[in-house]
């Protein structure tokens, strides 16, 4: 286990003083500490934990960054990693050297955690490093974080590496590299994102067929994954491409929501009194799904969803009258910590209100849904998003999410996020 020692002589940023008054987990500030329990506790626990790591990465205080360090040479593994994954979001000076420390951490968790977050800063001078840990490091799934991490660094070389690694002998570095080629400006990745169609796995297969869809805005996606239909999604693809990439271009991703807003308001600001620092950072943002769904769109119900039996819906046979979709990953920490809003929602209004359906995106698998519902004791229909159709098409981002919609499919509440700060006001939306 590394000592905080070694992590702040790295770091740069406190005094030997203050190193050992943080010897392990709840010693140095128990008033802080104690209202996170260790790995033993529970989901919400934990997801309280994570969140207070992010406000400290995005605080900007060099006091928050220390505190954020003391986290990330914590003797529980779940916390270094709550920490390396937090330390993507940080623009402190010192993030990049904090991380580079955890990519030599014990615990193939922290490494891969620490390795996605550098490529998160995009910094080109983690190239090196992040090869060092794709061609060294004895877990396959920490390799595959680190070329994921590679491709999100944007430069020709890091490209080229990715590419190549669609070869690889593990299935995680396959997977991650079709999925980070997602987000490529030259349409040269198309060719071998093609060709990793055949891949003989299944995940790897997927990945690659996602990050064709975001890439070129087809929908000709792998029908499903039987080794029957492999063929004949890649020889759609194959036969497209043959007729559009002499004249294709993949359009440059362009500014969100956010930063829409503030460019608008910018350039109304004749006082030039907006925070700049705010407006950098927003026309950074780049586009997830496109622009959010909105009150008085009609949703595109013609998407198939996947029952946990294997077999499909379209969401238009599933909506029969007023909807509430309640959109969910059971990997969403935020998710899992509204599951008892959800389940009170739907406790409430079962026998007077809208029908409740749960909607789970690509993340999930029909498996591990499965598996989450059981353990989450939903009463409500759970389906699979499996293909994204229902996220992309409908403009949903991120999760949790709530969109209560009438049988003609017309959205009259949306809700991004399911807390406790807001869980009154869809109760009220229901209510009237």
């Amino acid at each position: 286990m590394k000592t905080l020692c070694i992590c702040v002589c790295i770091m740069g940023i406190a005094s030997l003083n203050k190193i050992f008054t943080v010897p392990s987990f709840g010693q140095s500030n128990p008033s802080m500490y104690q209202r996170y329990p260790s790995s033993k506790g529970q989901y919400s626990e934990k997801g309280q934990l994570q969140a207070e790591m992010i406000r400290l990465a995005e605080s900007g205080a060099q006091e928050d960054f220390e505190k954020l360090g003391e986290y990330a040479a914590n003797q529980e593994a779940m916390t270094r990693r709550m920490a390396a994954t937090a330390l993507g979001k940080s623009k402190n000076k010192d993030t990049y050297e904090l991380l580079i420390f955890l990519l030599d951490d014990e615990n193939r968790q922290v490494r891969s955690a620490a390795a996605l977050s550098l490529g998160k800063l995009k910094d080109a001078k983690a190239f090196d490093q992040l090869m060092e840990v794709a061609e060294k490091d004895d877990s396959s799934d920490v390799k595959g974080s680190a070329i994921f991490a590679i491709g999100q660094l944007g430069t020709e070389k890091a490209l080229d590496i990715v590419i190549a690694s669609l070869n690889s002998d593990l299935t995680a570095v396959r997977s991650n590299a079709a999925a980070t080629l997602a987000t490529a400006e030259d349409k040269k990745v198309i060719d071998p994102l093609i060709e990793t169609l055949k891949d003989k796995e299944d995940q790897v297969r997927m990945r690659a067929a996602q990050s064709l869809k975001m890439l070129t805005g087809q929908d000709q996606m792998v029908e499903n994954l039987s080794k029957e239909s492999v063929e004949k999604g890649y020889q759609i693809w194959r036969d497209w491409w043959a007729k559009n990439k002499d004249t294709f271009k993949i359009a440059k991703r362009g500014p969100s929501g956010m930063a829409r807003k503030w460019i608008e308001t910018y350039d109304k600001d004749k006082n030039a009194s907006l925070n700049e620092e705010e407006l950098t950072a927003a026309i950074e943002a780049m586009y997830k799904g496109g622009p959010t769904i909105q009150k008085g769109e009609t949703l595109n119900r013609d998407v198939r969803l996947r029952q946990l039996d294997g077999s499909d819906k379209t969401l238009s046979e599933l909506m029969k009258g007023d909807s509430l979709i309640y959109y969910f990953s059971s990997k969403c920490m935020f998710c899992i910590k509204a599951e008892s809003s959800i389940k009170g929602l739907f406790s409430e209004f079962k026998d007077r209100g809208p029908k409740i359906i749960g909607i789970a995106s690509a993340r999930d698998t029909t498996e591990s849904l499965k598996t989450y519902v059981e353990k989450a004791k939903f009463e409500f229909p759970v389906y699979l998003d499996f293909r994204g159709e229902f996220s992309s098409k409908n403009h949903v981002p991120g999760t949790p999410n709530v969109v209560i919609a009438g049988s003609d499919g017309k959205v009259k509440e949306y809700f991004r996020g399911l807390s406790e700060k807001n869980v009154s006001q869809v109760r009220n939306a229901i209510a009237q």
